[in-house]
């Protein structure tokens, strides 16, 4: 029994690990946009389109829709 719980813990910590460096990839996604030159005239539709991308992979994850509006009325 103690050997599954070391499993489940380990699976937990990897699956949170995850959950931040995506997190980060995206936050970091989002703050370069702006930067380069390229994708500046468009920032405006690149930012919504990373947004919209986020709700679906969310929804892809089967969260339900009021964890995912939960944070949007927060702010």
């Amino acid at each position: 029994m103690s050997r599954r719980r070391v499993l489940d813990h380990n699976g937990i910590a990897t699956f949170s690990v995850l959950k931040v460096l995506y997190l980060l990839a995206i936050t970091a996604v989002a703050f370069m946009v702006p930067v380069f030159a390229t994708t500046q005239a468009a920032r405006w539709s690149i930012i919504p389109a990373l947004l919209a991308l986020q709700v679906i992979i969310l929804l892809a994850c089967r969260l339900p829709r009021s964890e995912i509006a939960r944070p949007v009325w927060r702010l």
